[in-house]
């Protein structure tokens, strides 16, 4: 069976690309397989939101359509995911989706009846949202869970809601109508709920910058770390070990949810 990792969100700046991409190093830390794609209206490699930047070998879908006419008319990226589709087809892909092709995505999915062509080629799809505590971003969030229920039989697709705490916990939002249709969600074995750790390293903007994951600089020495950054030494190892502990407790919710595969070496 072929497994298909879609991440995604109509909201910008969850996280949605930095969780991408800690899931990335991991599946090919774990020799899993996957086929990279970054698929979004803008083709700007550059951009820190896009996975491209951080894995240049990523297979892009540019949709060449303006953000503010793809919500007017979804349909019109069509033939962009067909083609998606026949990537999934083809082996394992992790794919990460700009906040502007979410609603186009999942009109797809409903319309072309994706969900029992994958099912019907032994394919395993699991959709990742993404959300951080804010109001705009809980309710998308919950919105588009909604969607894809609707748009994908149950069966055909496994959803998880990434709770990323990057700017602040959800004990808040823990009596919020938002919250609990989550937990409905997750009683009724519809959903299940990963908690992202906000990462304290003291460089985390810093690698972000200059587009480099939080497990590869972890990897590199902290002198080189340093002058690639340009930031102090001990700075920069004590950033080092932060970016570390962030990027397993991530794949170690993921894990623990059955979406990552196990480590290499314990597998």
């Amino acid at each position: 069976m072929f497994t298909s990792i879609w991440i995604l969100n109509e909201k910008g700046g969850t996280g949605k690309t930095t969780v991408a991409a800690a899931f990335v190093d991991h599946l090919i830390a774990s020799g899993a397989g996957h086929r990279i794609i970054d698929a979004d209206t803008q083709p700007d490699r550059k951009a820190k939101s896009s996975l491209s930047a951080f894995f240049p070998t990523a297979e892009r879908i540019d949709i060449g359509v303006a953000p503010d006419q793809l919500m007017a008319k979804p349909s019109l990226a069509v033939a962009h995911w067909d083609g998606l589709f026949e990537l999934a087809r083809s082996g394992n892909t992790l794919a990460d989706f700009g906040a502007n092709v979410a609603e186009s995505l999942v009109y797809w999915l409903d319309e072309s009846d994706i969900g029992s062509r994958l099912a019907k080629a032994d394919i395993s799809l699991d959709l990742v949202i993404v959300t951080t505590a804010h109001p705009d971003a809980v309710g998308d969030a919950l919105s588009i869970v909604n969607r894809l229920r609707e748009a994908l039989p149950p069966g055909s697709r496994r959803l998880f809601v990434a709770l990323n705490a990057a700017v602040g916990d959800f004990d808040s939002y823990a009596d919020s109508a938002e919250m609990t249709a989550f937990a409905d969600l997750v009683d009724a074995g519809e959903l299940t709920l990963v908690v992202v750790p906000k990462c304290g390293s003291e460089i985390w903007r810093d690698v972000e910058r200059h587009r480099i994951t939080p497990l590869a600089a972890a990897a590199m020495s902290a002198e080189d770390l340093a002058n690639r950054l340009g930031t102090p030494e001990l700075e920069t190892i004590r950033g080092r070990k932060a970016l570390a502990k962030w990027h397993k407790a991530v794949v170690d919710g993921f894990q623990e949810a059955g979406l990552l595969p196990a480590d290499r070496a314990s597998a």
